[in-house]
């Protein structure tokens, strides 16, 4: 018998439901993603809570909104949808931010009907992705081959906050490449799908007539690399007084994928055009590169704050500073 949920996160589909999976009180039953039924039929377990908590404790509630530089504590009870003498497995908890993942595992054994409740913790690093993303928690054999899929028990919705943190541009480039007179907002923010970040402006009193964002693009699908000259994001320039001035950050316009094996055969993107900022070598061994986008305001103005929303439905913005000019 499925007991009623009690506490923490309803393990929910990714929207469609069937009339059959609620209860005459309108609480989701948990059950597996439909899609995931029919490719792997046979889970041992399901699950019939996932309670996700921050750091004072308390239990989140859909709709799930998580943070960036912050740690979160899950749990998981589970059902046992046919007698099963036990086993031993593990359970990966993941966490997809259009791209950048992290992750969590913990290991499910158990000689009775069900096993005990099991948890773990997840760490989202600052500048590791925001946006809307997707929480999962995978079943796995505890000696599974490496690409074996195991059995997907859950897919959350979740959104993820931006946290900006201290720019890695080094003041040097800067003077380097566009000379005295220049002020940092100081600040790098990663922003995927809905995501927006507003970076504050240090001295609001000093007047500027260009802004100026370093940025590139990850984790751009391939069929979204030939579309050149597609918004991937909005940048706001907004004034201490009157409306602010939006303008688009284009592919191949004004920023290009970091990573150039991703896009080097893509022949419909003009990627002299785009202004590189720097180039350096990533750890792989594989050359990454940021570009700068400069835009001029109708006016030097005053300005309080300079924000980016992501404008696509893939890929993330890296954005690593917004310089201001005279």
């Amino acid at each position: 018998m499925i007991r009623p949920l009690q506490r923490g996160l309803t393990v929910l589909l990714l929207a469609a439901l069937p009339p059959a999976a609620w209860t005459a009180g309108g609480v989701p039953v948990p059950v597996r993603p439909p899609a995931e039924m029919l490719a792997r039929p046979a889970a041992p377990l399901e699950v019939a809570a996932i309670t996700l908590r921050d750091a004072e404790g308390a239990a989140l509630t859909p709709p799930l909104v998580m943070a960036e530089g912050r740690a979160y504590d899950w749990s998981v009870e589970w059902r046992a949808p046919a007698a099963v003498a036990g086993g031993d497995y593990r359970l990966a908890v993941t966490l997809d931010i259009s791209g950048p993942v992290v992750a969590s595992e913990t290991p499910v054994s158990w000689n009775g009907p069900v096993p005990a409740e099991c948890g773990g913790r997840l760490e989202i690093p600052p500048v590791t992705g925001s946006g809307r993303a997707a929480l999962r928690a995978v079943l796995l054999p505890a000696n599974a081959a490496e690409k074996d899929p195991g059995w997907v028990l859950a897919v959350i919705p979740v959104e993820v906050t931006p946290c900006p943190a201290a720019s890695r541009i080094s003041p040097d480039r800067i003077r380097e490449v566009f000379g005295e007179g220049t002020r940092r907002v100081g600040m790098r923010v990663r922003l995927g799908p809905g995501a927006a970040a507003e970076l504050a402006v240090p001295d609001p009193a000093v007047a500027f007539s260009r802004v100026v964002v370093v940025s590139s693009v990850g984790w751009l699908p391939r069929q979204e690399r030939r579309r050149a000259g597609q918004a991937v994001a909005a940048v706001s320039a907004v004034p201490v007084d009157g409306a602010e001035e939006v303008f688009p950050l284009r592919l191949g316009r004004e920023t290009l994928q970091t990573d150039h094996a991703a896009f080097a055969r893509e022949k419909s993107l003009e990627k002299a055009t785009v202004p590189v900022f720097d180039t350096w070598t990533a750890g792989d061994g594989g050359h990454r590169r940021n570009y700068a986008a400069e835009f001029r305001l109708s006016r030097p103005r005053c300005l309080s704050q300079v924000r980016i929303s992501h404008a696509g439905e893939s890929g993330v913005l890296l954005v690593d500073e917004v310089i201001l000019l005279p």
